[in-house]
């Protein structure tokens, strides 16, 4: 068995260490690929010289996570990897995270993709937009309900979730590819997630695994930022290859316009002139990703 662990890095000194030892502690030996997205904090002679055994490229540019993990995927299938497992630079494993991530894949091969539950820095709490997200009930109904009364099953399907922690299956990113160039900086594991579902796989999360993102102390999102996000969000709606491209472009042209007044800000409404203008590129990835192992080759 073969386990690729891809990680993108960029001004990851603060937690690189920790990062990268909790792979090389894991009780399933997985090689190590390296991405650096141009960071200029040392990042990558840091890695270079302190962990020659990691797999390393250095981006000329900021390629973003979407575009630079493919070049780990691209890697991924010429050798023939089982797993790829894409992990946050932010982020670290227990030693049996791989080991029981993997055992569930095997008994239940339909999930695609397979999440640790994941936690703070702290190790104490869950991170809060996993607990918000993933383990809200309208992603899945029974989950808390099992948490409280201590009838935990093996894994859970939800239809989304964070790519800080994933475990992707060969039989999966064969099918599903890479992520899509839509999008620059976020977005991207949405996407990917309604293309694992739209392929035939599921995505699950699997409660006896943990793992840590470490990021609970982030601030709260400026205007700028949430302006921003709404775009992103525009661009998963328009990839979104369940439903029809007119019925999301008459969406995200009313969201925009009464985003705009709720933000009290026409910066909005710049983000759909962007849209617009991008929208040609927008539905040609739209109808590449349908296709098997889209944005990757595969022979």
């Amino acid at each position: 068995m073969k386990v690729l662990v891809i990680i993108i890095s960029y001004n990851a000194m603060r937690w690189i260490d920790r990062c990268l030892q909790s792979v090389l502690d894991s009780s399933v030996p997985a090689d190590i690929y390296v991405i650096d997205n141009g960071s200029t904090d040392h990042t990558q002679e840091y890695i270079q010289k302190h962990y020659p055994q990691v797999m390393f490229v250095q981006s000329k540019e900021n390629l973003g996570f979407g575009r630079a993990n493919n070049i780990g995927l691209q890697y991924a299938l010429q050798k023939f990897y089982d797993y790829v497992y894409l992990l946050n630079q932010d982020a670290w494993l227990m030693p049996d995270t791989l080991e029981k991530l993997i055992a569930v894949n095997r008994k239940f091969p339909e999930y695609g993709v397979l999440s640790p539950f994941q936690l703070q820095g702290n190790g104490q709490n869950i991170d809060v937009n996993f607990v918000s997200g993933v383990c809200a009930y309208q992603s899945n109904s029974r989950l808390i309900n099992d948490l409280y009364f201590g009838k935990i099953e093996a894994v859970y399907e939800v239809p989304d979730v964070m790519a800080a922690h994933w475990l992707v299956s060969r039989d999966c990113l064969r099918k599903v590819g890479g992520f899509s160039p839509t999008f620059p900086h976020y977005g991207e594991d949405n996407n990917y997630a309604q293309r694992v579902l739209y392929h035939g796989f599921k995505l699950g999360i699997v409660p006896a695994a943990t793992a840590v993102h470490d990021r609970d102390n982030r601030a709260k999102l400026t205007t700028k930022q949430k302006i921003y996000r709404n775009y992103i969000g525009s661009l998963v709606t328009l990839s979104n290859i369940h439903e029809p491209i007119h019925h999301s472009l008459l969406y995200i042209f009313a969201f925009f316009c009464v985003s705009s007044i709720r933000l009290a800000s026409f910066a909005q409404l710049s983000y759909l002139f962007k849209v617009w203008c991008s929208y040609r590129f927008i539905r040609s990835n739209r109808n590449e990703s349908k296709k098997d192992c889209a944005f990757l080759v595969y022979d």
